[in-house]
């Protein structure tokens, strides 16, 4: 078997960003006209990690699967004490892992290879040859991504991707913000006020039918189901708040993942005190 762990040092250090005051998790420096350039500092790393392997299952062909994890991990943001964000990452990430420590998290995923269930005889190999219909050579993986930073929020996507025959490869993503001086994600109980779903729904449909490339009034024509669900996957980014729906969670593959984006000032009469203060003031 070969198992690869890279870590990769980003050259993110530093990262400036505008602010209005002073913030005690930021740095200030001078320019050279000597006007004050505020800094807030985001350390990162990029850790992999693959493992291959061949199938031999009696009366089947031989097959190979390959499994591959990459996970934007976070080592400094600002002066915050990140511990807790470190754990919900290895927590959405890897569900089953019992374990501790991101990297023995990323090596316990790609040798687990038994929940594929693709067959007894699984042996480590150093490569996997060219696919052919006789030996296909099947894929998955998990891949974690920072999808934006801010003074106050960390917003992070969890996609998997699997390929094990059939028509078309299965995936989906958890995306969730870290609200940082608090040390909590920003979830649908977080981010409204107790009994918003009733008020979020049409909203919601509006905003999904705009997704989808469909009018609203057809959205029921499409959807998997008769009732309207409010999906928890959900996350701050570039000031909305966004809904995630996988594939046939709503909708039938073909329409892909869909990410419907709400403006806090559409629904500012649902917002809890502190996603207020977060997204309008």
């Amino acid at each position: 078997m070969k198992t690869s762990a890279i870590l990769t040092a980003l050259a993110i250090g530093a990262l400036s960003l505008q602010s209005c005051g002073g913030d005690q998790h930021q740095n200030s420096g001078t320019g050279t006209d000597g006007s004050e350039v505020k800094q807030f500092v985001l350390n990162e790393v990029i850790k992999s990690s693959s493992a291959s392997y061949k199938v031999a299952s009696p009366g089947f062909p031989d097959a190979y699967l390959t499994i591959r994890s990459s996970v934007q991990w976070p080592e400094k943001i600002g002066n915050y004490d990140i511990k807790a964000l470190q754990d919900t990452i290895i927590k959405i990430s890897f569900p089953n892992f019992k374990g501790s420590g991101i990297d023995n998290a990323i090596t316990s995923y790609v040798k687990d290879y038994a929940i594929y269930e693709l067959g007894d005889g699984v042996t480590p190999v150093d490569s996997v040859p060219q696919a052919t219909a006789e030996n296909p050579a099947y894929e998955a993986g998990l891949k974690v991504d920072m999808l934006e930073i801010t003074e106050q929020t960390a917003t992070y996507a969890v996609s998997y991707y699997q390929y094990l025959g059939g028509a078309h490869p299965n995936g989906g993503s958890t995306p969730f913000t870290y609200i940082l001086d608090e040390g909590k994600v920003a979830g649908l109980d977080w981010l409204f006020k107790p009994g918003y779903e009733q008020a979020l729904t049409p909203v919601l449909k509006n905003a999904v039918a705009a997704a989808a490339g469909v009018e609203p009034g057809e959205l029921q024509n499409y959807m998997l189901a008769n009732s309207f669900p409010i999906t928890n996957d959900v996350c701050i980014l570039e000031g909305a708040i966004v809904f995630h729906y996988n594939p046939y969670i709503i909708l039938p593959y073909s329409f892909g993942s869909i990410d419907a984006n709400i403006s806090p000032y559409q629904v500012r009469d649902l917002l809890s005190p502190q996603a207020s203060k977060l997204l309008l003031e």
